[in-house]
């Protein structure tokens, strides 16, 4: 204003004013593009290079530090202390810019001096008041914004309150009914860890099995599955736990059935297992349920039936089709003679598929067995073109007088009578482990027999 009093004299800082004002609307324009720390490192590059051209033309009677001083507090509040680089930028520009400004000052004469009745150093000054001026007014800005962010706060607390007092009744009602429903269930429901060591469980362990539930935590599922001396067993355990290792690894879900030791009698109790894997803060959870394997309520109306079976060279489902072949003998047969025909057929079905489909010979099972690699042994045999398509097949019969199992492979058959004879003359301590299963059937039926080639056998049990 006070250069408008001389307009042809004053131009050039009329004209270098009006480009400071452009040059400010243009990094107003483009911030949004730049972001705040480039956009005010650019405004102070252009505000120190027109401070700079400003002395240089006035000379040493504009109080120029003093106008320096006053802006330097505006990068200071309106940047970050994370964004120390543009800071140290900004100081060493303003520094840089007053060294010349001295500089030039000792050395050249004022290119546009004012008139010696103009009142800069009052202009310097009321530069800096402005200056302070916007301080405050981005203090203000500030300000309300933080107290708008505190009522946006305040007003998501009082609803976050709102919705906690709401759900939390909700949430623990549920639990409640879910931890009812969970202990007053029929079925076992339990938890397991990565390593099969029980975290939870309900009272039906007790109910069922006469096993304290509290006992029970922390101890291993293997410590109360049953698994007798026969060679199916060994391998079924082996399965088991395979089949486990692979469940904790790749997910999924898991169902077989198993021998419960229980609290009852010496006898143990088969369950129907279900498992499922799931992920907590802990790691893998294993969740589980176990139902008692119900009689057929029908079972007293049975005179007779009779089912055949191809079964493939699958061991994982031998201990179920045993299940199903001597689940209607409870009719005529105790539990503890039910559960060893059981043993005894799966001891003849896995025979079948080991020595009979697969052709495994007795000494390679012993040294398999040895080297503890037996289970990639099979399956080395499972994928072998000249084995995989033979199946093993299951004639069931069963009336009031007896039960009939008729059990062929697809193999080249054994001499029998001679493994039959040497059973009878050798004391069973002198068989390996895995040879034991014919001896056991033996006692267990009241007639075995083979076919000539020696892949067929027939078992028979009488009732009276």
């Amino acid at each position: 204003i006070l250069s408008l009093k001389d307009f042809t004299y004053n131009r050039p800082y009329i004209i270098l004013q009006a480009l400071q004002m452009l040059s400010m609307l243009g990094i107003f324009a483009f911030r949004k593009k730049t972001g705040r720390p480039l956009a005010v490192l650019i405004t102070s590059a252009l505000t120190i290079a027109y401070f700079f051209i400003f002395a240089i033309m006035i000379g040493e009677e504009a109080d120029i530090y003093i106008v320096f001083l006053a802006y330097m507090a505006v990068p200071f509040y309106v940047l970050k202390t994370t964004e120390w680089r543009y800071l140290v930028t900004i100081i060493a520009m303003a520094v840089i810019a007053l060294l010349a400004i001295f500089i030039v000052q000792d050395n050249l004469a004022p290119l546009y001096p004012f008139h010696q009745n103009f009142p800069l150093k009052a202009g310097a000054r009321v530069f800096a008041i402005v200056i302070m001026f916007v301080i405050a007014f981005l203090s203000y800005t500030s300000w309300k914004e933080t107290a708008q962010a505190e009522e946006i706060i305040d007003r998501e607390r009082t609803k976050s309150r709102r919705l906690i007092v709401d759900i939390v009744p909700k949430i623990r009602q549920t639990t409640k009914k879910y931890r009812k429903l969970v202990e007053e269930s029929n079925d076992i429901i339990f938890s397991l860890d990565s390593e099969y060591r029980f975290l939870s469980i309900n009272r039906a362990i007790s109910k069922h099995l006469k096993i304290d539930e509290k006992e029970i935590i922390n101890k291993n599922l293997f410590d109360y599955l049953y698994f007798s001396e026969a060679e199916s067993t060994n391998l079924n355990q082996q399965l088991l736990k395979k089949n486990l290792d692979e469940l904790v690894a790749s997910g999924g879900q898991l169902s077989f059935i198993a021998a419960f030791q229980s609290g009852f009698s010496i006898e143990p109790q088969d369950l129907s297992i279900q498992l499922e894997t799931s992920q907590t803060t802990q790691g893998t959870e294993i969740l589980g349920k176990a139902k008692v394997i119900s009689e057929d309520s029908l079972i007293q109306y049975l005179e007779n039936e009779h089912h055949d079976y191809a079964l493939e060279n699958l061991f994982n489902r031998v201990e179920p089709i045993s299940h199903r072949l001597t689940r209607n003998l409870s009719k005529y047969l105790d539990s503890s003679t039910i559960a060893t025909i059981r043993i005894c057929l799966c001891e003849v079905i896995i025979n079948a598929i080991e020595h009979g489909n697969l052709g495994i010979a007795y000494s390679e099972k012993t040294e398999a067995l040895r080297e503890n690699n037996y289970l990639e042994f099979i399956q080395s045999r499972q994928l072998n073109e000249s084995y995989r398509n033979r199946k093993v097949s299951i004639h069931y019969m069963l009336d009031k007088s007896k039960v009939t199992y008729r059990i062929k492979d697809d193999g080249d058959g054994f001499d029998h009578q001679a493994f039959i004879n040497t059973i009878k003359t050798d004391n069973i301590e002198n068989f390996e482990a895995h040879g034991r299963g014919i001896s056991m059937t033996m006692a267990t039926f009241d007639s075995i027999s083979y076919n000539a080639k020696g892949n067929e056998v027939t078992l028979v049990k009488h009732f009276t």
